[in-house]
């Protein structure tokens, strides 16, 4: 149990990067 919560954990955290990137290259490509 407990490590399936960090995995998705991990996931959000992957996820959350990934729009994060998105973001930045949308505002610097804008």
């Amino acid at each position: 149990f407990e490590q399936a919560r960090n995995l998705a954990f991990e996931e959000a955290a992957q996820t959350r990067d990934r729009i994060t990137e998105l973001k930045q290259a949308m505002i610097s490509s804008a």
